[in-house]
């Protein structure tokens, strides 16, 4: 028997296979360029809302504990966020193997990203150090405003027994009145008893006992 060979012609096929190849390749490197300029600008937003975070003076004790909690949050991080600039340096180093066209915008926040998280770092330096007195301002003003707390409990706790319609010789009426207005008195007290608290909890104060306003809540 004769043996009969078949040519087939394979170029189709080897167009077809190469231009999968070359739309998966297309497919990656653009979710390749994607993955890192995000991961970019993220980055960059980060830095951009802590710096801007630290621009803000703090005004009470509840703005500085925040800006505390971003500082030590921050410090904190460093070493992790240092630790994604090679990774995202190589990202960029494959697609230029791969010859894909990254923006210039992004080619330059990558070329500036060291020194600008140089600049970072120091800013939480600054901050540390700008927290440090804004501290040491707020700490003298709850101390003042601690002593006059107390002042003001003692004063209330002697008007109390004072004046106080502990018999039955001040009227129902006028009893009553007298009641309400110790109430809010003591009401206002622990308001601001609360708000310090925030602040006595940033200086390692202990609150005060205020043993004298719990009493007046009893009687």
């Amino acid at each position: 028997p004769t043996t009969r060979s078949i040519r087939i012609d394979s170029s189709p096929l080897k167009q077809t296979l190469t231009g999968h190849c070359h739309k998966w390749q297309v497919k990656f490197t653009n979710l390749l360029n994607d993955n890192a300029n995000a991961d970019l600008s993220s980055t960059y937003a980060h830095m951009d809302k802590v710096g801007a975070t630290f621009k803000k003076r703090p005004l009470n004790l509840d703005q500085l504990a925040d800006q505390i909690g971003v500082l030590h949050g921050e410090q904190a991080e460093v070493v992790k966020n240092e630790a994604r600039f090679e990774p995202l340096q190589a990202q960029y180093k494959l697609l230029e193997k791969f010859e894909v066209t990254v923006k210039d915008d992004e080619l330059a926040k990558l070329a500036a990203l060291a020194t600008e998280w140089v600049d970072f770092k120091q800013t939480l330096v600054d901050a540390e150090r700008r927290l440090d007195k804004a501290k040491g301002d707020f700490r003298d003003d709850l101390l003042q405003s601690l002593n006059e707390f107390n002042a003001q409990t003692s004063t209330l706790r002697s008007e109390l027994l004072r004046n106080a319609p502990f018999s039955d010789e001040v009227a129902p009426e006028r009893a009553a009145e007298l009641i309400g207005e110790y109430a809010a008195h003591v009401a206002t007290l622990r308001a601001k008893e609360a708000q310090m608290r925030s602040g006595l909890d940033i200086f390692n104060i202990d609150p005060p006992p205020n043993k004298e306003t719990a009493q007046s809540e009893r009687d």
